[in-house]
């Protein structure tokens, strides 16, 4: 994705589509629970209680870095993916995705995936073009 530049991939199984991964989806994988809330120390050590929560937070943080790539793409992809069809309009599609929150729809025809249409599209669109 970062190599191409693109913000999110159809997920197949075979010429079935099951899912996309999305950006939203890898950054998911950083979010980190918050500092313990159990960690109390006594007051005259209060005054590192704090560093001590944020190195704990980061611990976790670098935790969930290294075990980003062990993940399998099934396990983090948004599923089942929103899709749209090649009939629809541009303003059905842009209210589909202002609806569910998303920046990209999977565009079906009879099952079979035709495309992915993004925000970044529908701007350009209605604004008349890529202007290259």
């Amino acid at each position: 994705m970062r190599s191409r530049r693109i913000g999110g991939l159809p997920v197949m199984d075979g010429g079935r589509l099951v899912g996309m991964v999305t950006e939203t989806d890898l950054l998911k994988l950083l979010m980190t629970k918050g500092p313990s809330d159990d960690l109390w120390l006594p007051s005259p050590l209060e005054v590192i209680e704090i560093p001590i929560r944020e190195f704990i937070n980061w611990e976790r943080t670098k935790e969930a870095l290294t075990d980003i790539g062990s993940k399998k793409v099934g396990a983090i992809m948004s599923s089942p993916a929103i899709v749209i069809t090649p009939e629809d309009d541009i303003e059905a599609a842009a209210s589909l995705m202002f609806q569910k929150k998303i920046d990209r729809l999977a565009v079906v025809s009879e099952g079979t995936l035709m495309g992915i249409i993004t925000r970044q599209d529908i701007v350009w669109a209605v604004s008349g073009g890529k202007g290259e």
